[in-house]
């Protein structure tokens, strides 16, 4: 039984991945690397912040208080998470008396 053929112009293109364009020094210690990386980061984290609090436009946006307060306590949570990382702390279980 032959194999039906699928015209090219129905082939998705190849996906690949982008070459990393930034240059980094192969001989990069590990502090140097952590202050690359954290400024990197931290200054995409408080951009996306800033969005989310855009939000809080009501001239743009409707929105529920219940679903302010989910925002800001998944925020919250994250924030203590990354707190406990950095203290070498282990990730709250939960709670108990």
């Amino acid at each position: 039984m032959a194999t039906p053929t699928v015209p090219a112009s129905t082939v998705a293109p190849d996906k690949t991945r982008k070459a990393r364009t930034s240059k980094v020094p192969a001989d990069e210690g590990k502090a140097d690397k952590f202050k690359r990386l954290a400024s990197s980061r931290t200054s995409e984290a408080l951009s996306t912040i800033k969005g989310i609090g855009n939000l809080a436009n009501k001239a743009s946006y409707d929105y529920e208080d219940a679903q302010v307060t989910r925002i800001l306590a998944a925020l919250r949570m994250e924030v203590n998470a990354l707190e406990d990382a950095f203290k070498g702390s282990k990730p709250n279980a939960g709670f108990s008396l």
